[in-house]
This record gives structure tokens, C-alpha cells and sequence, in this order.
């Protein structure tokens, strides 16, 4: 973890983006079962103006990749917005067309904007390359993740 929420942040889902709304729960149920007490998505037309924007502050969007996002080779990428405290304000997830329904990659690309960094252990969620992905989430809880912002933020747990 190396930036954090103050607060879990809404997750919104853009209908351009395809990720249909069973996946987006599936992706979020995932981190639940980490204890996390991340809230049901809110699903968006690409035509609201939160999605046209890329997404608000307290957010987590969703959205298709478009040409002027730098993808490289994946499927999907993650950018975040923080304050000079490590404390994260915004994220925006943006995935390739055709890409959304794919096994993990939203779970993945959720752990980015919740502020996990990878883990290129075998099969695990937050492995950088998708085909070593998997369910393994050692590392990745609720009780983790407050852990990590401690030691970011120096306070007492």
C-alpha cells in the first residue's frame, strides 16, 4: 500500500466501460469477503456527467479506455489522484472494450484504486502480468490494509 482512502470511496460504473452490473458485484463481493465495507456499485449512462468527466472526488469510476489513455500491453489500468499526504481523493479504472467480463481483472483494477500496488506471487490477484493472476489475496485484508495506513501515516493503530 503506498496511498490510502480517508474513507472508502463510491464505485461507479459507466455503461461504456461493459462491465455489466453481476460482474461489477462480483468484483466488489470479492473485496467484501476481505472485509472491506466498500458499498454496491452505482451504474451510470457514459452520457452522465460524472462518467464524460472521468469520474469525482470520493470515486472509484469505471470507464472505457480511450486513445489518449496510455495502456501498454494491458487490459486495464488504474490512475489515482491523492493528496500530498498519500491520502487518495479519486480513482478512475479504465478498460479496454471487450476486456470487462474477464475473470479477476476488475477485482485487480479495484485493488489499484483501493491502493494495493502488485504482488508477483503466484496466482495472485494483484500479480502484474493477468495471465499469473488468480484468487489468492494473502496480504490484501481489511486488517492489512489498516495496518499499511498506519505505517504511512505514522498514527497508532
Amino acid at each position: 500500500l503506498s496511498t490510502f482512502w480517508s474513507e472508502l470511496p463510491v464505485v461507479r460504473v459507466c455503461s461504456d466501460s461493459r462491465v455489466t452490473p453481476a460482474r461489477a458485484r462480483s468484483a466488489i463481493s470479492y473485496w467484501q469477503r476481505l472485509g472491506y465495507d466498500i458499498k454496491p456499485a452505482i451504474f451510470s449512462s457514459e452520457n452522465n456527467p460524472i462518467c464524460r468527466m472521468g469520474g469525482v472526488r470520493g470515486e472509484i469510476t469505471i470507464t472505457l479506455a480511450t486513445s489518449d489513455v496510455p495502456m501498454g500491453t494491458n487490459l486495464a489500468v488504474t490512475r489515482t489522484w491523492f493528496t500530498s499526504e498519500k491520502r487518495l481523493v479519486r480513482a478512475q479504472i479504465y478498460i479496454i472494450g471487450g476486456f470487462a467480463d474477464r475473470p479477476r481483472l476488475v477485482e485487480h483494477e479495484i485493488g489499484h484504486a483501493l491502493g494495493w500496488g502488485h504482488f508477483n506471487r503466484s496466482y495472485h490477484v494483484m500479480h502484474s502480468r493477468y495471465a499469473d493472476t488468480g484468487v489468492n489475496s494473502m496480504g490484501l485484508t481489511w486488517r492489512e490494509w489498516i495496518a499499511e495506513r498506519a505505517r504511512i501515516t505514522g498514527e497508532a493503530l
